[in-house]
């Protein structure tokens, strides 16, 4: 009987040490090719008051995911780190956190092969919210459908042994934008690095400056304009984002389309665009004689 009780606790113990490990290192803005998310990121501003997001299973097996806000900060290389949230609403809102302007259902899902779940986003927002920007992260964490684990006497006797298993999820970022805002983009520290290492590419270092009440979002574009012949497009970076935590992104761009020729006699030509599904526009452009 009390065999029987020594090995029921240390399953039980290895089942709350593999608990603890998954809270631990549970990757937060990476996911293994399981499911897709639709659309990648959600505004709510102006008269917007509910948004849909879409869940597709991409693979031949049934996953059941959890859905839940997280707080996130952006840093000047554009890495997301993972912030733990004020416990008071009001706190939270006063860090501008928009996970409770947000209602959403459901909470947890349940997909087999293939299927799609379309979560549905509804904006709360009360009547005296403070004018600005406030974002929270939506997790879709997975819930692996089955833990195992071996009850080996012979390993028990010596101590206890941890399993170990990845557990993936992938965040988007939920943005609620309340009032006038404004944001103002600047390209500063333009740097080129030739490699004289044939092997190497050329690199663009430059920094993004942000001002104003809102983040940025765009598309980079670099350019070689020569003296004579023909410009062509060295690299296009789609999707950069420099949040409201910070006012500075610092970014090294590899230059591809630079491999067969040499970068001289002429100008480098770059452009901070918003996407075409935002309406498109210029929102910064530098150039670097060279």
């Amino acid at each position: 009987m009390n065999h029987h009780s020594n090995s029921i606790s240390k399953i039980f113990i290895i089942f709350m040490a593999v608990i603890f490990v998954y809270a631990v290192m549970f990757p937060l803005f990476t996911a293994e090719a399981k499911v897709m998310v639709f659309p990648r990121r959600i505004i709510l501003e102006n008269n917007e008051r509910s948004a849909t997001v879409r869940l597709i299973n991409t693979t031949e097996e049934q996953l059941t995911y959890r859905i839940l806000f997280i707080q996130s900060k952006m840093t000047q290389n554009g890495t997301m780190e993972r912030i733990t949230a004020p416990e008071g609403e009001k706190e939270r809102l006063e860090n501008f956190m928009a996970q409770d302007l947000i209602r959403y259902s459901p909470r947890q899902v349940t997909l087999p092969p293939g299927e799609i779940q379309l979560v549905r986003l509804q904006l709360n927002k009360p009547a005296n919210l403070e004018t600005g920007e406030y974002r929270s992260r939506l997790l879709f964490q997975e819930i692996p459908e089955n833990v195992e684990f071996e009850d080996n006497d012979a390993e028990a006797d010596q101590g206890f042994s941890i399993q170990l298993r990845a557990i993936y999820g992938i965040s988007i970022p939920v943005f609620v934008r309340n009032g006038e805002l404004s944001v103002d983009v600047e390209i500063t520290d333009l740097q080129l690095n030739r490699n004289q290492d044939s092997e190497m590419l050329p690199e663009l270092s430059l920094a993004i400056n942000r001002s104003g009440s809102s983040s940025t979002y765009g598309d980079i574009e670099v350019k070689f304009i020569p003296e004579e012949d023909r410009e062509r497009v060295l690299t296009r970076i789609r999707g950069t984002a420099v949040y409201t935590d910070i006012e500075q992104r610092n970014l090294i761009l590899s230059l591809p389309g630079a491999q067969e020729i040499e970068l001289q006699s002429g100008k480098l030509y770059i452009s901070y665009s918003r996407p075409e599904e935002d309406g498109g526009g210029i929102l910064a452009e530098a150039e670097l004689e060279l």
